[in-house]
């Protein structure tokens, strides 16, 4: 019958759609600048978190093929912002002009170390999709380093313009590819120290700051059977003497983290259930961060040992899943190092 001839005809079509990978962002770092069409360097930029440096466009280069990210002991003063100068967003980053003034102003801020920060804020944001970073981390045995590639939400985005509140911290979620942390006595503490670490954030009705974080160090997300550290309690690791690709798998119901391709850590919406705090994974285009930071706990000395330290970017990689034929004209992620 006609229903049937249909049927037969299309059948071939539907068997020869595939889905795949498709490349979307690709960063090698060739040249010897960092492509400002891509990504935004601060000078003079700060952030909230309880953190001692300074960003400076110093710290930041590309050199042979990659991007170093240096953490340095560099007392540097700073004037911070106002009105006039980039008063910052409300989600804890600000921004300060470097200046060698030694005029005795109170106003100016002081800082022994700066490091390098840089986004793709306003140049490329996505939501969903896999989004993947070839680096190596700082040396372990700096104390407070804190190295990180992480999302946040673009609020100059389509998604995010007709409501940029909606966008903001920690409401629009935070996705933390991987964080290591130098010499952390938490970490020493509960056998983690080395560890790469993944880590969402969301928040409830009052926008109090909801985490599940990738280790044994957090409860609040049990029970999964993921210890959300790699390579694992009581494996010390150092991540600082090669490369390795630190990768999520982000859609609309989970986030899945892996490094070198083995997967160790996973969450997903309504994680939490029966709480008005269950996760709800965020839905927003978000932008890349890569960075260094310091942790101000414990306290650090000026001039600590084992600075400076460096943080290489071999690639930035991202993908989004679709329906595609033919299937070899797409790009396979790569997730190992």
């Amino acid at each position: 019958d006609m229903a049937l001839s249909a049927a037969l005809t299309l059948a071939p079509l539907l068997c020869s759609v595939q889905a795949a990978w498709r490349l979307t962002f690709s960063e090698d770092f060739d040249g010897d600048l960092v492509n400002s069409a891509r990504w935004s360097v601060p000078n003079g930029g700060v952030h909230g978190s309880n953190e001692l440096e300074l960003y400076l466009s110093d710290d930041v280069w590309v050199q042979d093929g990659h991007l170093t990210i240096q953490t340095r002991y560099n007392p540097t003063r700073c004037i911070p912002p106002n009105a006039s100068n980039m008063p910052g967003p409300a989600d804890g980053h600000g921004w300060c002009i470097p200046t060698n003034s030694s005029t005795d102003n109170k106003a100016v801020q002081h800082f022994n170390y700066t490091s390098g920060w840089l986004d793709t804020e306003g140049h490329f944001a996505q939501r969903y999709g896999r989004f993947s970073v070839r680096a190596k981390l700082p040396s372990i045995q700096a104390s407070n380093a804190w190295p990180a590639h992480w999302l946040l939400p673009d609020q100059t985005s389509a998604g995010c313009r007709p409501d940029p509140s909606a966008c903001s911290w920690p409401v629009g979620g935070e996705i933390d590819i991987m964080e290591s942390y130098g010499n952390r006595q938490l970490a020493i503490d509960q056998n983690t120290d080395g560890n790469v670490f993944g880590t969402y954030h969301w928040a409830n009705k009052s926008g109090q700051d909801l985490h599940c974080g990738g280790s044994t160090l957090e409860k609040r997300c049990s029970p999964w059977n993921f210890s959300g550290s790699y390579p694992g309690q009581g494996i010390q690791a150092d991540f600082s003497t090669d490369f390795h690709v630190f990768t999520i798998d982000w859609n609309s119901t989970s986030i899945t983290w892996s490094v070198d391709g083995t997967p160790y850590w996973e969450r997903h919406n309504g994680d939490r259930p029966g709480t008005d705090h269950s996760a709800q994974i965020c839905s927003h285009e978000m932008y890349i961060i890569l960075n260094t930071a310091i942790q101000a706990n414990p306290p650090l000395p000026a001039n600590a040992p084992h600075y400076p330290v460096t943080h290489v970017v071999d690639w930035v990689k991202v993908w989004e899943w679709i329906v595609t034929e033919p299937l070899d004209s797409v790009a396979t992620p790569v997730l190992r190092a």
